[in-house]
């Protein structure tokens, strides 16, 4: 006789461990630091909803001469926010989950003005944003002409000849 087969895995039979819930918004309690050089800060990062599988949160600054920031939420500026013309640094936080919502502190300004994250540098240093501009998604459909009218995510923008991808 056959023996029945039993899973080494019990979650293999759980159907509770076989539903990935993935992160539907990501908050910060801070969007916007100012201080001086020296001074730490403590972000704390809110991801909902509460029964996500993996919610772990990873921080990264865009900038880390002006602020740098720990595993824990904790920001260190390096510049006193008084001598930054606007959105020179964010701070970022975001989860395992490449299509999941991410969240943005600004140090000494506004994150909605300038979140945005070059990622290929030379091309993206001839998009003049105070200049009409074209947003487009991964796809290639237009969505329109302002970054600030898109959610966080990855966007294609173009300008004449000149075109970059973004990580807003």
């Amino acid at each position: 006789a056959m023996s029945s087969y039993q899973p080494l895995y019990p979650w293999s039979r759980d159907s509770d461990w076989n539903t990935l819930v993935e992160p539907t918004a990501l908050t910060l309690d801070v969007t916007e630091i100012y201080g001086n050089a020296g001074e730490s800060f403590h972000l704390t990062a809110t991801v909902a909803p509460e029964d996500v599988t993996l919610p772990y949160v990873f921080w990264r600054s865009t900038d880390p001469e002006i602020a740098t920031v720990d595993n824990d939420g904790v920001v260190t500026l390096h510049v006193s926010t008084s001598e930054l013309e606007g959105n020179e640094c964010r701070i970022i936080a975001e989860t395992l989950y490449a299509d999941a919502p991410i969240a943005v502190a600004g140090i000494g300004g506004d994150p909605e003005l300038s979140v945005i994250d070059e990622i290929g540098a030379d091309q993206a240093e001839k998009i003049d944003y105070s200049q009409p501009y074209d947003v487009y998604d991964l796809q290639g459909v237009l969505l329109g002409n302002s970054i600030e009218a898109v959610a966080p995510g990855f966007y294609i923008v173009r300008q004449g000849a000149n075109t970059t991808k973004i990580l807003k």
